[in-house]
């Protein structure tokens, strides 16, 4: 096997990693595998800290798998003058564009106006005057008259267009983000354990440490684990956590629907904004690499386990698209959809979804217990170096982050820089790491093999996901290794990555069957509003 810059992390290596959970006493415990709390483990195995991520399900399975996948200011916070919220956004995204490299990328946004329908030209060149502002004018928006959005954006509806605003935010997909983070603080010398329930909490024993007991979801069994200081992360659970300390809830939970097309029949090459005047928020369709994606919904929910795409959601987002779109779009033409449950902070007074603020907080509820609460993508880095600044201080330690200078895939060894434009996806994928991707597509002599004909996806890459990115099943990869699951609306790549699955970790029949199930049920999950649709 050609020498690979990552070092395994998979279904052989869990063992000894819950061998050293059990073992070791921790720093820190970070409940909850999403991007914070990924950003919180990594941040602390770069102080040097003892740190241990437990996650219930799969990283990234929650949130930070199903958000819109940017990484921006925010335009439309401007409207409900959280300026603080917007200039911090954006100071965040320019610094992860840096970090982060090459998993964040540009991406160019077209805002529309109409006349006789809010926003204005004027105004919203007033609010991009400001965005603009907040980076220091080193980008600058562009505006095009009716005449010319016409002519260089035919797809748009052209009645009443008065003209077109362009600006650039950025596009991250967020599972990967994750992934990479979760990768970063193994080779840092954390324990990362999915399907690891923490399932109880008990005060500080006479030594200082909380116990925590923890669901092993393989093995059906359960073990304690100790620690001098734990971190909430839990997103949307986190009054779960919470509630095992008899804490009451501060939560407010939403729920963000999305809805995918094929690229081709809305062939976006810019994502296009979509204001709703009617409930004052904006909408997105996104190009996504053979598909374009529309959302997203804001409905209150109150049980996460209910996040599902409603008739209604698609009913209303096919409503404010058809607005913009020259050609229409189908509810034929949808065949797939995703949803996310945003766990924002329960406001003081009754206000709208759309105006309830994205900012985070972090509660200390006993000594070196910390709850990071709200907070959306973009910030996940500032919530981690906050919340590890409050438990340094909590411990008497004096390491500081250093996740403002050390870049996410910073190594020693530095991979071949040569690459052609097929393997640009990949680079933007994994960055460094396609090196490791094209070397297992090479030793197995796979010829950049396919996992489906019409998608992207390689066979490599799933094995490349079931040695180095703990992927234990194939639902694992396609939500949240890469984008197949959101590519295609059947169970075509499943039946070809069970088969992967089956020779790479010895599955038996049984096991076989119950993992296509679950992706069976997974897509029947997303597509029920679909089906309902006449």
């Amino acid at each position: 096997m050609t020498e690979l810059l990552s070092p395994r992390f998979s279904f052989r290596e869990r063992e000894s990693l819950l061998d050293r959970a059990k073992a070791e006493d921790w720093d820190v415990v970070i409940i909850g595998g999403g991007a914070t709390g990924a950003a919180c483990v990594r941040d602390a195995a770069l102080r040097g800290l003892r740190a241990c991520l437990l996650e219930a399900e799969d990283f990234a399975s929650g949130t930070s798998s199903g958000s819109t996948k940017l990484v921006h200011g925010g335009i439309r916070y401007l409207q409900n003058f959280e300026f603080k919220l917007v200039f911090e956004a954006i100071r965040e995204r320019e610094l992860l564009e840096k970090l982060y490299a090459p998993l964040i990328k540009k991406l160019s946004f077209l805002f529309p106006t109409y006349r006789g329908r809010a926003p204005s030209k004027h105004l919203l060149r007033t609010g991009l005057l400001l965005y603009d502002s907040f980076s220091r004018f080193k980008e600058r928006h562009r505006a095009y008259s009716s005449r010319e959005a016409q002519e260089k954006f035919p797809w748009l509806n052209p009645q009443d267009l008065s003209g077109v605003m362009q600006y650039s935010d950025s596009f991250t997909e967020d599972f990967r983000l994750v992934i990479e983070m979760i990768k970063s603080a193994q080779r840092l010398g954390a324990v990362c354990l999915s399907r690891a329930r923490v399932s109880g909490l008990e005060a500080k024993t006479a030594k200082g440490y909380f116990q925590l007991r923890v669901d092993d979801s393989f093995s059906q069994k359960s073990f304690k684990i100790g620690t001098k200081a734990v971190i909430n992360c839990a997103g949307p659970f986190s009054d779960e956590v919470k509630a095992e300390l008899r804490l009451p809830p501060r939560l407010h939970l939403t729920q963000g629907v999305h809805f995918v097309a094929e690229r081709s029949k809305l062939p976006l090459n810019e994502a296009v904004v979509l204001p709703d005047p009617d409930l004052n928020r904006i909408l997105f369709a996104i190009p996504w690499n053979d598909i374009t994606y529309l959302g997203t919904t804001d409905t209150k929910i109150r049980d996460v386990k209910e996040a599902q795409a409603q008739t209604e959601d698609l009913e209303y987002v096919l409503k404010i698209a058809n607005r913009y779109f020259l050609n229409k779009i189908e509810p034929s033409d949808i065949f797939q959809s995703w949803a996310a449950v945003r766990p924002l902070i329960r406001p003081e007074k009754e206000l709208s979804n759309s105006k309830i603020s994205r900012e985070h907080q972090i509660e200390e509820s006993s000594k070196a217990f910390f709850h990071i609460l709200g907070g959306k993508l973009t910030s996940h880095r500032l919530m981690a170096q906050e919340a590890l600044d409050m438990v340094c201080n909590r411990l008497q330690r004096r390491e500081k982050s250093s996740t403002l200078k050390v870049p996410l895939q910073a190594l020693e060894i530095n991979p071949p820089s040569e690459r052609d434009s097929e393997d640009e996806a990949l680079f933007f994928r994994y960055g460094v790491f396609a090196h490791d991707v094209l070397s297992y597509d090479q030793d197995r002599q796979l010829g950049k093999e396919r996992l489906l004909a019409d998608r992207r996806t390689l066979t490599a890459e799933a094995l490349y996901a079931i040695h180095h990115e703990m992927a234990l099943c194939p639902l694992d990869f396609l939500r949240r290794r890469s984008s197949l699951y959101y590519e295609t609306g059947d169970l075509k790549a499943a039946k070809r990555l069970i088969q992967i699955f089956q020779e790479e970790l010895q599955w038996s029949p049984t096991e076989s069957a119950n993992a296509l199930n679950r992706v069976q049920r997974s897509y029947e999950w997303d597509q029920k509003a679909l089906k309902k649709v006449p």
